[in-house]
């Protein structure tokens, strides 16, 4: 049972690689001032680059693993990914092809590590799952928000001083190495996994979960740039927002399971709105003080729907689809990443706003309004009813 625990609590750790390549969002602004002949799209693509190539990487990685090869081979090949690829940039630079080729590597680091669900799902009851899919976001939330102002802050001494921060990931290559164990998987129900098989509702989650993190991802990665056509940039605050963000995602992870007994079905409905209040905030109130409360409440409201498709994905899928399911999910999450600089390059060139990203906010907002008119119509017939034990 100790062994178990160690384990368990190592798996709860790999969910801090899904956030590989998005420590550096709050210096981004910095980052464009250091490189002024690189534009503003190759500068984003820092943060986006490795999340485009991760998502091929864990749609590849979640047909296989488990059955040609060993979920902890996969992680400790990703962690040495991750590290070289993170903190390289730090100690070589010579241009900024070399550092978004590090960020490549960065990527296929965290499509192969990236399977703290998976994992769950084969490690602890579908009772359960909730709970420590909610533990596990909640400990990469609680990283993030001592990375992200850290990462503002070490960026005062240089723009390559953020990179440090990735040092995280060696702890985590260590704890890996000595407490995962492999899951115990009947092998003949995993070699007939067949993506096709997948129950349709997935693609629905898949569709949600792109749209969602598309529109949403540049309030991460535009935030430096929005407060400083404020006239309040600072690198250090920008990192203090995204910490504010990921404490919503905290809030929303401790709460999942009585939220998910509470709502059911409205439960994606209810996160959207949560988001278009924190967007409005944002967008409309032009107060820091005010802003920092929107933020929350749209970290609140996109962890919520996150962690309720893997959820949904452990209650509709079975054994032999799971991982393959998982690691859909995620990929759409890292596709909408990558796919968010081109929304921002499109919704800036409206005219609805004098500041340009805030365009792509009101976009945002816009799209989360139909997404929860749209699930609350399709909930209750289309989405599964949550399961949950009668033990406390």
């Amino acid at each position: 049972m100790h062994k178990k625990n160690l384990s368990i609590i190592s798996i709860l750790m790999l969910f801090i690689c899904t956030a590989g390549g998005t420590y550096e969002n709050s210096t981004l602004q910095s980052m464009m001032d250091a490189w002024p002949h690189v534009s503003s799209e190759m500068i984003r693509m820092l943060s986006t680059l490795p999340s485009f190539i991760s998502m091929f990487v864990m749609i590849f990685i979640g047909q296989i693993v488990g059955h040609k090869i060993k979920f902890k081979t996969s992680v400790v090949l990703g962690l040495i990914f991750i590290v070289v690829g993170s903190i390289t940039p730090f100690f070589f630079h010579p241009s900024w092809t070399f550092i978004l080729f590090c960020r490549i590597i960065l990527g296929i680091g965290v499509g192969c590590s990236a399977l703290g669900n998976p994992l769950l799902m084969h490690s602890v009851s579908p009772y359960d799952l909730a709970k420590y899919i909610g533990l596990g976001s909640v400990l990469s939330s609680v990283i993030n928000m001592i990375m992200n102002p850290l990462a503002g802050f070490l960026c005062q001494f240089g723009w390559q001083y953020p990179f440090l921060v990735n040092g995280i990931y060696l702890l985590i290559f260590v704890t890996i190495l000595l407490f995962l164990q492999e899951p115990d998987i009947n092998q003949h129900t995993v070699s007939k996994r067949d993506i096709s098989s997948v129950p349709s509702v997935v693609y629905c989650f898949l569709a949600c979960q792109f749209i969602a993190t598309l529109v949403l991802y540049p309030l991460l990665s535009g935030i430096s740039n929005y407060l400083k056509d404020l006239n309040i940039h600072d690198s250090m605050l920008a990192g203090i927002m995204l910490s504010i963000y990921t404490s919503g995602g905290i809030i929303s992870n401790l709460c999942l399971r009585p939220l998910q007994a509470l709502l059911n079905h409205r439960t994606l409905p209810f996160s959207c709105i949560l988001v278009v209040l924190g967007m409005s905030t944002v967008l409309f109130t032009k107060n820091i003080y005010f802003m920092m409360f929107g933020i929350f409440l749209s970290g609140m409201g996109f962890t919520l729907m996150m962690a309720t498709f893997q959820v949904y994905i452990g209650q509709v899928c079975n054994p032999a689809q799971m991982a393959g399911a998982s690691t859909l999910v995620l990929a759409a999450n890292q596709c909408g990443v990558f796919f968010s600089n081109f929304f921002i390059s499109i919704t800036t060139t409206l005219h609805i706003f004098e500041i340009k990203i805030a365009n792509t906010y009101f976009i945002c907002l816009i799209i989360y309004l139909a997404l929860a008119i749209i699930l609350t119509f399709i909930g209750k017939r289309l989405l599964p009813r949550f399961q949950h034990s009668s033990k406390n």
